[in-house]
Formats: structure tokens, C-alpha cells, sequence
């Protein structure tokens, strides 16, 4: 049976942090190894802080930021929803590598940095909230008991 735990908190650069820690924290009680969480960690930090900077900061807005950590057979998955204008990163166009540092497009590359991190990652605008979907695979979450479901606000 799948666990789930939820965090709600003010979209502003000081509670990142805390989003941070509570996807680790969730990360390694669903049975991820050290270097697992902390690609769920960096993943869930980038983007929560574009939501931040570019979808609340740009448009003059304060919003709220929802994650969700659910364990399920073989998986742990992060969603994070936002209330920002919709943003469709999977748009993007894709860096070149290739090019010289100073010929880089400045920016931009949070998305892919995200894409590496985890197994699947997926966006939908759903309800009028931007909500990506981040799934690690790991044939060993969800085969132990864990501590009970956290609902943080």
C-alpha cells in the first residue's frame, strides 16, 4: 500500500530548506540510498526554486508550494505543485553541451539538470496548479515498514 507523505509551505527562497529536508527525509524512510535522496533533494530544491524566482518572482506573485512524497512498490515519487502561471518545461529546448562555456545561453539548463537526476520526470497543468510528477525507481522501496505518514503545513 502506497505511503504518502505531504508539506505545504509559502513559496519564498527561505523555506527551501525545508522543502529540501522534507524530501530527503522522505526519500530515505521510503528506502533510498544516500546518493538516491540526495538526487531527489537537488531535483526537488531546483525546481522549487524556479518556481520561486521565475513563476512567482517574475510575475510579481506570492504563492504557496505543495509536495507530495508517496512510496509505492519499487518507487518513490515527488510531486510538486505550484499555483504560478503555467510553465511547460518540457519545451525547452535542449542545451548544447557542446559549446564553448562563453557561447552558452545563460540559464535554462535546471530543467535537464532535474531530467539526469531522476528516472521519469513529467509536467501537467492540471486544476490551475503547475504540477511535475519526478519518480526514482529502486527495486528495494516500499519492501520495509516505515514510519507513518507526516502532514506538515
Amino acid at each position: 500500500m502506497p505511503q504518502e507523505r505531504r508539506l505545504i509551505l509559502q513559496g519564498a527562497l527561505a523555506h527551501v530548506p525545508e522543502a529540501c529536508q522534507f524530501v530527503r527525509e522522505s526519500a530515505r524512510l521510503a528506502g533510498l540510498s544516500d546518493k538516491q535522496a540526495d538526487d531527489c533533494e537537488l531535483a526537488a530544491e531546483e525546481w522549487c526554486a524556479n518556481i520561486i524566482e521565475h513563476g512567482y518572482g517574475k510575475h510579481g506573485m506570492q504563492g504557496r508550494i505543495e509536495i507530495v512524497c508517496q512510496t509505492l512498490p519499487g518507487a518513490f515519487r515527488i510531486t510538486i505543485y505550484d499555483e504560478s502561471p503555467p510553465f511547460d518545461p518540457t519545451t525547452l529546448p535542449m542545451p548544447d553541451r557542446s559549446a564553448p562555456l562563453t557561447e552558452r545561453r545563460l540559464g535554462g539548463l535546471g530543467w535537464f539538470f532535474i531530467q539526469e537526476l531522476m528516472d521519469t520526470v513529467q509536467y501537467e497543468y492540471r486544476n490551475g496548479r503547475n504540477t511535475l510528477i519526478m519518480t526514482r525507481h529502486n527495486p528495494n522501496v516500499g519492501e520495509q515498514p516505515h514510519a507513518a505518514p507526516l502532514l506538515s503545513s
